[in-house]
């Protein structure tokens, strides 16, 4: 039966029910026709505006009931946390209670140790203060130390001077002894040599005219048969005089070569240097600067007259005229000064150790 019309209906499909009240109603009195039947059908349907006020009411009351619940819910979980909770800090008081107890504990052996430390530091105090004294002793025999350190240096300066003007003078007194004799080098050895007719052939080249007695002897200095083949010659003149001018002719002739004293020499180039006769203090002189050459980027080092010898550090600088061992421990320091004060565009070659000239 219709609702509305209340005519009694025997075909379902043109009835739909209230959903809140369940009232039955024709769709043609509710004006609902065509595809809006389909649509009313899916979706819930009241046959009046009271009973969709009442459902809707209904659902709101549902909906508040959930939410009540909900709370309810997360009161009760949040009550369980915290009893949780209450247990840990619970634990955590009891484990900050035994973590208390060892610290009063530590605290108290830190004062009886501060105690002790307190009992302890006067005599540290004391202590100290003795040793401050002590290093106050100390201090003052420092510096009397450096002093008779600086003198002894002072004494120590003046004896090497002294030691070396000594060693120059004796070498002096040795060197007249041996004022008449002269070393010639660069000879090539032969068998049967003559060797005052070979003097006497160097004289002759340089125009020194020799007389029969001005050669007392020559000799090499090694025997014959020793592997060099230009051993130096030791020559003895009658005079000093006569060695002298010797030297000076030889000189003004400039570079001598082997060829021009004999036929045997004739393919040699070997050149003839004609020095002074060396003592044992100069031939050690020489050896030690030969020493300190490369070291210090030396390159010339040669034997001069009169027992000198003689540095240059590169062609066109100063020649230094050395006497003493001290004398050339100061030329040293100073070529060692001038090489790092001044910049190098390149790297010297190997220092020879022969003379710069013949003349030299």
């Amino acid at each position: 039966v219709c609702f509305l019309c209340e005519k009694p209906e025997d075909n379902p499909a043109r009835l739909i029910d209230c959903t809140f009240c369940g009232r039955s109603v024709h769709f043609k009195c509710k004006r609902i026709f065509g595809n809006a039947v389909t649509r009313t059908r899916k979706k819930p349907f009241f046959c009046t505006l009271e009973c969709s006020e009442m459902y809707a009411q209904g659902n709101r009351q549902s909906d508040v009931n959930r939410d009540i619940i909900n709370e309810l819910k997360l009161l009760s979980q949040s009550v369980r946390e915290i009893k949780q909770e209450s247990v840990h800090v619970r634990l955590a008081v009891e484990q900050s209670q035994l973590q208390m107890k060892a610290l009063i504990e530590t605290t108290s052996q830190i004062e009886k140790s501060q105690e002790f430390l307190a009992s302890q530091f006067d005599g540290l105090r004391h202590e100290f203060n003795a040793f401050k004294n002590e290093l106050g002793h100390l201090k003052e025999e420092c510096t009397k130390y450096k002093r008779e350190v600086c003198e002894w240096k002072q004494k120590h300066s003046e004896l090497s001077q002294t030691v070396a003007r000594v060693e120059v003078e004796m070498d002096k007194v040795n060197r007249s002894a041996l004022s008449k004799n002269a070393v010639i080098i660069g000879v090539p050895l032969v068998e049967n040599e003559n060797l005052v007719q070979l003097v006497l052939k160097i004289g002759e080249v340089v125009k020194y005219p020799f007389h029969a007695n001005d050669i007392v002897c020559a000799r090499r200095l090694v025997a014959k048969n020793a592997i060099r083949k230009d051993v130096p010659i030791l020559v003895t003149f009658s005079t000093e005089k006569v060695k002298e001018e010797f030297f000076q002719l030889k000189r003004q002739h400039g570079v001598l070569l082997a060829s021009a004293i004999s036929d045997s020499f004739a393919k040699m180039t070997n050149k003839i240097t004609i020095r002074d006769e060396m003592t044992a203090f100069g031939r050690d002189l020489l050896q030690e600067a030969k020493k300190l050459q490369e070291p210090y980027d030396i390159k010339y080092v040669w034997l001069g007259r009169n027992g000198v010898v003689l540095l240059k550090r590169s062609e066109g600088a100063k020649i230094h005229h050395v006497e003493s061992k001290l004398q050339l421990e100061t030329v040293m320091k100073t070529i060692f000064k001038r090489s790092h004060n001044q910049s190098r565009s390149s790297s010297m070659e190997n220092s020879p150790t022969g003379e710069p000239s013949a003349k030299r």
